[in-house]
């Protein structure tokens, strides 16, 4: 075969791929990153126009210290799922085919991995678009393209390398690499933030996308400008370019070498030995392989009987998943309650364990029953089948943050006249507004946007909530973070009662509206 012949073959197989993601989380992941951008210039706008903040002088705003939000919590998770969400669909889809190709099957996964590539750098562009044209907009011209340039290639060299890593876990583990890739992924990025300026970095590979990201964004670790005259000024990027493109090849490598994975992990894919060649599936003694033809069914009624909802979401939820989970945060806050007192046990759970378990919750009450959802709806409505999904994991959640309030020393707290009570007093509407969020959103958009949208609720709880001075001005905006506000502002307990109440009905409100289609989509 002539190499023009064998670059139109690959330049066909990458189209190929390219049309096959069309319409997927894969490119859809790029309205994480408008988000972001979106995110930041509002939050540095705000913050600078109520004197809660001093850029300096930079440029925009100072919007590139801003960014460094991205690095720390939203990059590699999102790329991440991106990874795991595509491997996991050509599981679910059985690769569409593409087995009975004449193709080979390190051509097409490196196809699959130059798609995942493609999306990651246009995640850049998308993130750094808006930043630019907002500079141009204020009058302040391009800016310094000799410091966000370069972020733009850290970032998707890193993200990059996190979607194959994604996917090869995904490949490895199946659905539980779907979720336990991004979770890795932000553990990464959290403890990349803190090692970033510490000695030995380049022995942690968790440290190297944000320890080159330090002098591009003019940030510490911990987000917060530098100094002039910083010595993180001066500290090289490329060091850091070069090692994640070294972690780059080696996730490509291992994803080539790792054969692809039937749904469920029973078996791999077979492709064909050569070109045009078949090889039909075995089949047993007395099997017919042609596809039976069924008559056209009538609508089916809904059923008679008496309707016990709560009885049937009782067997379907996972509770055990669910109780397996609850003893861990509790025990997660025990110890933060013994290794730092009781002021950070509480920051925690308001800020990090409220919100993610209500996320967790509300993700997995919809996938438990989402096989099962026609079925339910052909005994009882729409409306009432959520209502009271949301009712029982709310009660669910609810206790299990009275346990961990205990465990944090929130009892010790509310008698010496603190205001973490009142945490306790609206964990129940804010764990309810949480969880009907991720129900909705997983319910109607997929796993993939609610995962998203959960991580970017996470970083608005930390970076808004968590900050005493932004949440003064901003607490409004982080409505995961509403129960570390009240924490620290109990006056406005009846005012976030109220919201989260308002946008649990609201979510409530999208599933009904939505639901029966959802329920359509879920059974086929």
């Amino acid at each position: 075969m002539s190499t023009a012949a064998a670059t139109t073959r690959r330049a066909r197989l990458l189209r190929a791929e390219l049309l096959r993601s069309h319409r997927t989380f894969t490119w859809g992941s790029l309205a994480v990153s408008l988000a972001m951008a979106v995110y930041c210039l509002v939050l540095a706008q705000a913050a600078r126009l109520n004197g809660l903040y001093d850029d300096g002088g930079q440029w925009d705003g100072n919007i590139l210290a801003w960014l460094s939000f991205y690095p720390a919590a939203v990059a590699l998770p999102i790329g991440a799922l991106t990874g795991a969400m595509a491997e996991w669909r050509e599981q679910r889809w059985r690769y569409g085919g593409t087995a009975w190709r004449p193709v080979p099957a390190a051509r097409s996964t490196l196809a699959r991995a130059a798609v995942l590539v493609l999306a990651a750098l246009a995640a850049q562009v998308v993130l750094l678009l808006p930043v630019v044209a907002h500079g141009l907009l204020l009058g302040q011209g391009l800016g310094p393209a000799g410091r966000y340039l370069p972020f733009g290639l850290l970032m998707w060299v890193g993200t990059g390398g996190a979607a194959l890593l994604g996917a090869l876990a995904c490949r490895l583990l199946g659905g539980v690499g779907v979720g336990l890739a991004p979770a890795v992924a932000f553990v990464c990025c959290v403890a990349g933030a803190v090692g970033a300026e510490s000695a030995g970095w380049q022995l942690r590979p968790w440290t190297w996308l944000m320890r080159g990201s330090l002098p591009l964004l003019g940030v510490h670790g911990n987000s917060v400008p530098l100094e002039p005259g910083s010595p993180v000024w001066h500290w090289p990027w490329w060091p850091s370019a070069v090692l994640l493109t070294g972690l780059f090849a080696a996730a490509l490598a291992l994803l080539v070498a790792v054969p692809e994975r039937s749904l469920g992990g029973r078996g791999r894919i077979r492709r064909l030995a050569k070109a045009g060649q078949i090889q039909p599936r075995r089949q047993g003694h007395g099997v017919s392989t042609s596809r039976p033809v069924f008559a056209a069914l009538p609508a089916s009624p809904r059923l008679s009987g008496r309707r016990r909802p709560l009885r049937a979401l009782l067997l379907v939820l996972p509770w055990g998943v669910w109780s397996l989970l609850a003893v861990l945060m509790v025990a997660f806050i025990s110890l933060v309650n013994a290794l730092y007192g009781s002021g950070t046990a509480l920051s925690v759970l308001g800020l990090v364990c409220l919100p993610v378990s209500a996320t967790v919750a509300g993700m997995t009450a919809w996938s438990a029953q989402s096989g099962a959802r026609r079925g339910l709806l052909l005994r009882e409505r729409v409306g009432v089948l959520d209502a009271v999904t949301l009712g029982l994991t709310t009660v669910f959640l609810s206790a299990v943050a009275t346990v961990s309030w205990v465990a944090a020393g929130g009892s010790a707290a509310a008698v010496s006249g603190l205001a973490p009570a009142h945490m306790l007093l609206v964990a129940p509407w804010v764990l309810l507004m949480s969880t009907a969020a991720a129900y909705a959103v997983n319910q109607l958009a997929g796993l993939a946007t609610s995962v998203a949208v959960a991580v970017f609720g996470l970083l608005t709880s930390l970076v808004i909530a968590g900050t005493e001075v932004l949440s003064e001005a901003l607490w409004p905006a982080a409505p995961w973070g509403w129960g570390q506000v009240v924490s620290t502002a109990p006056g406005r307990w009846v005012l976030v009662t109220g919201l989260s109440a308002l946008l649990a009905a609201a979510g409530l409100g999208a599933c009904v509206l939505g639901g029966r289609s959802a329920a359509l989509r879920a059974g086929t």
